[in-house]
């Protein structure tokens, strides 16, 4: 496997390209995961309706939500492919996408309590490496206050829920808030230790092409 840093003796230029290049292929890989995701998802609500946990409390939600996050990660497979647009849009739009339609998912299958959160998580490490700094702390927040949304949905739209049903589930939903944001920061810290990493081999290349002049 190739390795990718730039090489000793690259000009600047040429090391930011290839990083770009790299960006690309994580976005490229990640959206592969998306697209599995959701074909699967879309795949058990057309073929069998109700297959629980999945779209187990609402199956037209999950129905649709499916289809809807299937058709955007095939679009995403065309526009990372021709790379318009830019690469941080790209990012930052479908990561929008992932903490939207994963809450829905979650919520049409029974909440936080039917496991599918652990997709969220998924997520928000991801945008936590291809994202930065203020990007990945906006989707932990934004995926913490969706999920909390998510949970309060049947007491806020005067649903039939009893009191102390909420009262106890309260924990396990901010414990989940807790993982959100300690994803998004040690997935962070990582890729800027990658960054890092990669802007020093970019000035050693540098070094190294200008003494061979």
């Amino acid at each position: 496997m190739d390795s990718v840093l730039p090489r000793a003796g690259q000009s600047r230029a040429e090391g930011q390209a290839v990083v770009a290049a790299q960006n690309w292929k994580l976005l490229e890989y990640f959206n592969y995961y998306r697209l599995a995701i959701a074909l699967a998802a879309a795949g058990i609500a057309i073929a069998i309706g109700k297959f629980p946990p999945f779209g187990d409390a609402h199956p037209g939600l999950f129905l649709s939500t499916s289809i809807v996050f299937a058709m955007i990660s095939v679009t995403a497979v065309f526009s990372i492919h021709w790379r318009i647009p830019d690469y941080d849009s790209q990012a930052a739009l479908l990561s929008f996408a992932d903490v939207t339609l994963l809450t829905i998912i979650m919520h049409a299958s029974g909440g936080i309590s039917s496991g599918l959160g652990l997709m969220l998580l998924v997520a928000i490490a991801g945008s936590s490496i291809m994202l930065g700094k203020q990007l990945t702390i906006f989707y932990a927040s934004l995926a913490t206050i969706a999920v909390g949304l998510e949970y309060w949905w049947g007491w806020l739209t005067g649903g039939l829920v009893p009191e102390v049903d909420m009262m106890q589930g309260f924990p396990q939903v901010g414990l989940f808030g807790v993982g959100l944001f300690a994803t998004a920061f040690f997935g962070y810290l990582h890729a800027n230790r990658l960054r890092a990493t990669e802007e020093l081999a970019q000035n050693r290349g540098v070094d190294v092409a200008n003494l061979t002049q």
